[in-house]
């Protein structure tokens, strides 16, 4: 090998260390971070300002606290809005962030219906005890199914799991577990590692998130008939995540698409034809108006 080859390999094989170094450091910062503190970046919860606590005071229809432990001992708290003579009982699961104090506005638009509504605080939301992970909020769906169905009595054949944005996935998981009227899907994922992926498309989150929560693979197994709601404007969750979801789901399912609407203002802005939307859904599965 000629002096004039060797110093081209020399420099090549330097300019070869030099990107793979530049390279190989934020590959391994981002994986730590998804290591370490994915679950920081899923879950922003809210404990419970006195204030807005009170609010449930207020409401338009009867709203009781309810206090439970579920399986691995985390004491969880729910509102449960009881309106006259209803047609059935949402198990519902609120997104990642604030607590259920900040869906009281959801649970008075669901009774206009007819639907009662077991709405749940994950652990270290609102009142409940505990810190979230992935783990705990299916425990915490699992606790809630078994005391709303054996505490409180309400028949599984009159439940509807609704989940919204994060909450997809204990209602998801439920939804393969147990045998119930029907599962609602709002605004949500894939994935956690679609998700991120999507923030940063070269990176494989996958390989390292703690946290993956895989809707799109549970919600093939759901036991029951599904609907799936989801904007086009959706500024946070993709709308392909919700046809996703609706194409995974076993039949019946139905698919009730708006437009206009981003993430967290759909019930606020479209609220009547949401409503409707659900109201057909549930007539559908067999739980009319009374």
């Amino acid at each position: 090998m000629s002096e004039r080859s060797a110093r081209l390999r020399r420099i090549a094989i330097r300019a070869a260390r030099i990107v793979a170094l530049g390279l190989g450091i934020p590959f391994v910062l981002f994986a730590v971070i998804a290591m370490a503190f994915g679950d920081r970046f899923i879950f922003l919860p809210s404990r419970h300002p006195e204030g807005e606590w009170q609010a449930r005071d207020h409401a338009s229809i009867p709203v009781d606290e309810v206090e439970y432990t579920v399986s691995d001992g985390t004491r969880l708290v729910a509102w449960h809005s009881r309106p006259p003579n209803p047609r059935c009982t949402f198990l519902y699961f609120h997104g990642n962030a604030g607590n259920i104090s900040h869906r009281l506005f959801v649970l008075e638009s669901l009774a206009s219906i007819g639907v009662a509504t077991f709405g749940v605080d994950y652990r270290g939301y609102g009142k409940s005890g505990g810190s979230p992970s992935e783990k705990g909020i299916l425990t915490d769906g699992e606790g809630s199914w078994g005391h709303l169905t054996v505490r409180i009595g309400e028949r599984p054949e009159r439940i509807v799991l609704f989940g919204k944005s994060l909450g997809g996935v204990p209602a998801i998981d439920l939804a393969a577990k147990v045998k119930c009227a029907g599962l609602i899907v709002q605004s949500s994922f894939t994935s956690i590692p679609d998700i991120a992926s999507r923030a940063i498309p070269i990176f494989p989150f996958r390989w390292f998130m703690k946290s993956t929560m895989d809707n799109r693979k549970r919600i093939a197994q759901a036991r029951c008939p599904v609907l799936v709601v989801h904007s086009r404007d959706d500024e946070i969750i993709p709308f392909e995540h919700g046809e996703k979801l609706h194409a995974a789901a076993p039949a019946p399912n139905w698919f009730a698409e708006f437009q206009g609407v981003g993430h967290n203002d759909l019930i606020e802005v479209r609220r009547e034809e949401w409503l409707r939307d659900l109201d057909q859904f549930l007539t559908r599965i067999g739980l009319p108006r009374r």
